[in-house]
């Protein structure tokens, strides 16, 4: 079953339902076009077509202002398309209209695509497809690698460790490695207290918990408090923890220098991972920047 599906559950939908697996499709948010549940068989290319365009795809009219590098070469795009012709073109303009942000830098699309790929378990052709994108780009590998040691207490551990391994074997058929970019440490990063006071009011031994792991990983080097904070939120977002967490995040990511075009480039670029979680993230977005106006 899918739920929320985005282009990365659809490409494995695809594979799966040409191999002969029943694969459900389950559109959760009813208000952005969700709702419906349908099993879907093995499919000729007239059935692909029908079933992707029943999904509510946004549209790049919807962002004028992005409407993204028609040139642009995605890495793995020919894969995607020799996959299913038609997805591969709703997802090469997808991808184009998600690396080509202006909001966002390299780097931080680079991230919340990792973090996006943590949350979603997406660890396999997705995860390598945004990597080797990212390192077209000038993203040091080092860096990836520590936003995933960052992502690891908001995606688990396992799901870290399993990234890690893939950036190893992603590693192995590199043949030039970038050095990371050396951001200094940045030690005015707390723990607001609130949040440990509240955490405190649920569990002890959880506060302490919680203050260690944020203590480890938001002041370390080669990411900057705002780039862990973009893609943070895209952990936010994705997993649904849209109260006190997202509202933190955001707070760390506008006070350590990002802009509210910022966060919403982030929602922008996660849609693709499900449209009724990103248009939740929009809701809780209006939400918290109405408190700082």
């Amino acid at each position: 079953m899918i739920v929320d599906a985005g282009l990365a559950e659809l490409t494995v939908a695809i594979a799966c339902v040409d191999a002969g697996a029943e694969v459900t499709s389950h559109q959760a948010h009813g208000t952005l076009g969700g709702g419906a549940v349908r099993p879907l068989g093995r499919t000729s290319p007239r059935m692909r077509t029908s079933v992707l365009s029943s999904i509510p795809w946004p549209s790049s009219s919807t962002y004028p202002s992005n409407k993204g590098d028609l040139s642009m070469k995605l890495a793995s795009q020919n894969a995607i398309t020799s996959l299913d012709p038609d997805f591969g073109d709703m997802a090469v303009k997808r991808g184009r209209f998600a690396w080509g942000l202006q909001q966002l830098t390299m780097r931080e699309k680079a991230f919340v695509f990792i973090a996006a790929d943590l949350c979603c378990h997406n660890l396999q052709f997705p995860l390598q497809t945004h990597v080797t994108m990212a390192l077209s780009n000038g993203v040091a590998l080092e860096d990836m690698r520590e936003a995933v040691r960052h992502l690891a207490p908001y995606v688990g551990y396992p799901t870290a460790a399993e990234a890690l391994m893939r950036l190893v074997e992603i590693e192995k058929s590199i043949e030039t490695i970038s050095p990371p970019t050396g951001t200094a440490v940045e030690t005015n990063v707390e723990l607001p207290p609130q949040v440990l006071t509240e955490a405190k009011a649920l569990d002890e031994e959880f506060a302490a918990f919680l203050e260690e792991q944020f203590g480890e990983r938001w002041g370390r080097a080669n990411l900057t408090v705002a780039e862990r904070a973009l893609c943070t939120i895209a952990t936010d977002v994705l997993n649904g923890t849209l109260g006190h967490s997202f509202q933190m995040h955001a707070g760390l990511a506008l006070d350590h220098g990002a802009t509210e075009d910022q966060l919403r480039a982030v929602l922008l670029l996660i849609a693709e991972f499900g449209i009724a979680r990103a248009g939740r993230g929009f809701e809780a977005l209006r939400d918290f920047l109405a408190t700082r106006h």
